[in-house]
């Protein structure tokens, strides 16, 4: 049986603030779509995470784990190159600390999972993980059947607004890798993976996650190419492949969209030059779209017209001349698209190498530990998926990206937690 709790124990105040921010997801649904409490609570993880970076900058002098240099080094140089951007396209400095927020919070939060956060803790947050799965779709199967939630708006824990459904796609892929994971490695009964995989198309399904079907196939060809030969891949490769076939027919049945597994539809969907309607642009064809209209002049493309300088806010002040102007064409909707409109080519290109880099430090992990944890492995097959979503939507500049940057840290976590820095941590905190 999974163990429910985050023990309360001594631990430094950092990981007190990680934790709420990693929780806060989950009570997206029941605090603000239940409940009605006031939406500035949603920016208590924006507090959380600032004091974080407090809190990163009085420990740099702390050993940090060698494997992190390069990845330290990038993005630095990310955030060096975007404050030059800033210079030379300054507009207002709310612009400019808003775009640092949308993008620059998560490896704030990336760099405090490693420093603050012990591997039981990362164990603990995912077997918390598992149990939530079983609360979601539960909360997804009465949303659906008994108050008529569907598609966009069907979204469990995560809500009912229009796009909750999205953020399911994070957290099941989060459950079903481990889950499929541990199964390969006999750390996991068949029938409980079997049941989990089924419940996630039917959620899919219902919440009409057509994306989720082909993360699903991914999945499952990643977490047989990263473990080794045994007969319990075939097995449930197998199942896994009816399995998706069974939740297309579900779909398909729910809401007449066929054939829509094949590639060439897919293909389609996400090339075709509109999203929603003929104003909007779409996910693989956002970049040449906006490069042919929007912005081009060569240099506009290659370096961006600066951080935050197109972004959008709930607060007046944020927003911009250029979102009040293109903002029809829904451009927000794709962190390709924002990206490239803010940082260009060059700095879309060193946010996409992040992911990249983990990947590669993940690799030597798993090659100098020989068979690698889970969690390492799980890993990887997140960066893979967090480069997807780049450019399918804008989960990662949303809360729910949390989680993808927690599973990326954890294989930096390690065994052993310094005293040094938990102390450290905790004068700071005293202060």
């Amino acid at each position: 049986m999974y163990s429910l709790q985050l023990r309360i124990k001594k631990r430094p105040f950092p990981a007190w603030m990680i934790l709420w921010i990693v929780v806060l997801p989950f009570l997206w649904g029941t605090f603000f779509d239940l409940l009605h409490l006031p939406s500035i609570l949603k920016y208590t993880a924006d507090v959380a995470w600032v004091i974080l970076l407090g809190f990163l900058l009085v420990c740099l002098k702390v050993r940090i784990d060698r494997r992190l240099l390069n990845i330290v080094l990038l993005v630095t140089v990310f955030f060096i190159y975007c404050l030059i951007l800033y210079f030379l396209n300054y507009q207002s400095p709310f612009y400019f600390l808003w775009g640092f927020r949308n993008n620059f919070r998560y490896y704030v939060l990336f760099f405090s999972f490693t420093m603050f956060l012990t591997a039981d803790d990362a164990e603990r947050i995912y077997n918390v993980m598992d149990i939530l799965f079983w609360v979601n779709a539960a909360v997804i199967f009465i949303q659906y059947f008994a108050l008529g939630y569907k598609q966009d708006n069907l979204g469990g824990l995560f809500g009912i607004v229009p796009g909750c459904n999205a953020m399911n796609i994070i957290f099941l892929f989060i459950v079903l890798g481990r889950s499929l994971l541990k199964y390969m490695e006999r750390r996991e009964a068949f029938w409980l993976c079997f049941v989990k995989c089924a419940v996630s198309l039917a959620v899919a399904a219902f919440a009409e996650m057509k994306f989720f079907f082909v993360v699903f196939v991914l999945l499952l060809g990643m977490s047989m190419l990263i473990t080794s030969f045994s007969w319990r891949k075939l097995i449930i490769c197998t199942i896994g492949i009816i399995l998706v076939m069974a939740g297309s027919a579900l779909l398909t049945s729910l809401f007449d969209f066929e054939n829509f597994m094949s590639l060439e539809n897919i293909w389609n969907l996400a090339t075709q030059e509109h999203y929603s309607s003929q104003e909007t642009v779409n996910r693989l064809s956002a970049l040449p779209t906006l490069a042919r209209t929007v912005i081009t002049d060569p240099l506009d493309r290659l370096f961006g017209l600066g951080l935050g300088n197109c972004d959008t806010s709930a607060f007046a002040i944020c927003n911009t001349p250029f979102f009040a102007t293109f903002g029809h064409l829904r451009y927000t909707y794709f962190s390709c698209a924002i990206l490239f409109l803010e940082v260009g080519y060059l700095g879309l290109i060193l946010y996409l190498a992040f992911f990249v880099l983990c990947f590669i430090e993940y690799r030597k992990i798993i090659k100098q530990d020989g068979e690698s944890s889970v969690n390492v492995k799980l890993a990887v097959m997140m960066t893979v998926l967090a480069l997807l979503l780049v450019f399918y939507n804008n989960s990662l500049r949303i809360e729910i990206g949390y989680l993808v940057y927690l599973v990326l840290a954890v294989p930096f976590i390690g065994k052993k937690k310094t005293d040094a820095l938990i102390n450290e941590a905790e004068e700071v905190g005293q202060r």
